[in-house]
């Protein structure tokens, strides 16, 4: 996918989830998180051998999400200002899960294993079907905002 898609598609999905402003901004960052990752110096020499390898494997995402939510919502250890920080973690690591989901729609990513792949091309890189799914976001996020107020998520912040 291509990282415009990226953002859009996983800032809408973290917004319609949450409506929680740090963990949205955090999601956006995330979002094309995998893909910084990758220590290419240029984008033309990744290749199916080079590309969506280690830094595109959930598990460790996963993991470090499960902790953080089970520390966060369980254990709640958080002055007011390092639960902003957390939501906003969160947030980037739902980014970078989210990433991986959307890049094993248009190819394969690492498995349960890093020598397993699973995913399925139902379109190309940069196909209109990419830029539709990403409209589709956008207008159901505009619908949830005029629907619940763009006060509400709002609040949250504070």
């Amino acid at each position: 996918m291509k990282w415009v898609n990226h953002r859009i598609i996983t800032t809408s999905i973290a917004f319609l989830l949450t409506q929680n402003i740090p963990f949205v901004l955090g999601a956006y960052a995330g979002s094309t998180l995998p893909d910084r990752l990758e220590a290419h110096k240029e984008r033309s020499n990744l290749t199916y051998y080079n590309h969506r390898q280690v830094t595109h494997w959930f598990i460790p995402y996963m993991i470090a999400f499960t902790f953080l939510a089970i520390l966060g919502f369980v254990i709640n250890p958080f002055s007011e200002v390092s639960s902003l920080f957390f939501k906003v973690t969160l947030g980037g690591l739902f980014g970078c899960i989210a990433h991986i989901a959307e890049d094993a729609v248009t190819g394969t990513v690492p498995g349960l294993t890093l020598h397993s792949r699973i995913g399925k091309a139902y379109f190309k890189t940069g196909d209109n079907k990419e830029y539709a799914v990403s409209a589709i976001c956008i207008v159901l996020t505009i619908i949830t905002l005029i629907i619940i107020g763009i006060s509400y998520p709002l609040q949250l912040l504070f």
